[in-house]
């Protein structure tokens, strides 16, 4: 079964000015779901690309299943891969792509049969069998794409940005189809996206990369509570970020004014010193609101100056003494009325709020690219 072990892989192009892969070390193991996550330019399609052999590293080795595959040429890595614009032959009918993997490899023409019925089974299009791609829907197309690779027989499935071509609606109903195909048939995949949402849906573990490195890799549940950097907080979920200088620390908090001799707020994180700049995390689902007279341990006076109803739930902007703004996520209807320029309390739990070391230029971690 797959187990794919990936060390010091280099990639560069234009001479070496541009690195697309920086000297990555990721480990994926056997039946594993993993996502490489990140903007658009990261290198995560790059490192798909030299995993399946269609790029070469400048540095670096693979190993399948403890074997190198260095030397060993696409056609013969025993991988299915799945393309973002499908990669479907036109001339060809739904069989006759789904055939063209076994046909290509001069498979038996019975084995061929029985391997392309049974992927075109997985993803439920033997009645389209006989259409052509011209008659088929975005996400019927990507469903020939998917069975192309399954007929492979391979038990590594590499996906780049398999959803990106299909609409909101069907890519949310896919996320759930596709996981469950790999599951039920006990692959490894390897997915590449830069969608957040689909990678926390469908991933067994993570990897968040940018510019050409993996900044952490974990579970989805991993990333989302215990981010390494301000880079993963921010690319993960939806935080809020504050500067602040370290002013008490005992044994179980650290208390943190906030910039221009702003509020004090308290952090479980203990590691930093006294007078030591940091940047301050937390979620905006994770901040509760409560009224303005109903003093609490662990809350912040503020000011909402803008509400956004979405349904379920509201967005709040809310202003601290200092000038920083806060965002809030709140289920509605709320616990008790508000209004735009009501004082409400922040209740920010020490647990909640993460504590970074504060970065040479704050805005380039904070960059989403």
């Amino acid at each position: 079964m797959p187990h794919i072990v990936i060390k010091d892989i280099r990639k560069t192009y234009d001479k070496g000015r541009v690195i697309a892969n920086d000297d990555i070390d990721l480990e994926i193991y056997d039946k594993e779901y993993l996502t490489l996550l990140g903007p658009s330019g990261c290198g995560k399609t790059t490192l798909l690309r030299i995993i399946a052999g269609l790029a070469e590293p400048d540095s670096g080795e693979i190993y399948f299943n403890g074997k190198l595959l260095t030397d060993i040429p696409p056609e013969d890595r025993d991988i299915g891969m799945v393309f973002q614009h499908f990669e479907i032959f036109p001339f060809l009918d739904v069989w006759d792509n789904v055939a063209y993997s076994g046909r290509v490899n001069k498979w038996k023409k019975d084995k061929i049969e029985d391997e392309t019925l049974k992927a075109l089974k997985m993803v439920n299009l033997t009645n389209r069998a006989g259409d052509f791609p011209e008659e088929l829907s975005d996400p019927e197309l990507q469903r020939v794409g998917i069975a192309r690779a399954l007929a492979t027989g391979s038990k590594l499935l590499l996906l780049d940005e398999p959803l990106g071509a299909l609409d909101q609606r069907y890519r949310d109903e896919f996320r759930h189809e596709l996981r469950k195909l790999v599951n039920d048939l006990g692959l490894t995949a390897i997915h590449v996206t830069h969608d957040q949402d689909e990678a926390m849906m469908i991933s067994d573990r993570i990897a968040v990369m940018r510019k050409g490195i993996i900044f952490q890799v974990g579970t989805p549940s991993e990333l989302y509570v215990k981010p390494n950097c301000i880079f993963v907080a921010n690319f993960i979920g939806e935080s809020n970020f504050l500067e602040g200088e370290i002013s008490e620390i005992n044994n179980s908090h650290s208390i943190i004014t906030l910039r221009s001799d702003g509020p004090k707020v308290i952090s479980a994180n203990t590691k930093y010193k006294i007078g030591q700049r940091v940047v301050l995390s937390i979620r905006k689902e994770l901040i509760k609101i409560k009224p303005i007279d109903k003093g609490n341990q662990y809350t912040t006076e503020a000011v909402i100056k803008e509400i956004t109803f979405l349904g379920s739930y509201l967005r709040l902007n809310c202003e601290l003494a200092n000038g920083d703004f806060v965002e809030v996520k709140v289920t509605y209807p709320t616990k008790f009325p508000i209004k735009v320029e009501d004082k409400i309390l922040l209740k920010m739990h020490p647990k909640n709020l993460l504590t970074f070391e504060y970065p040479p230029v704050l805005a380039d971690e904070l960059a989403l690219e």
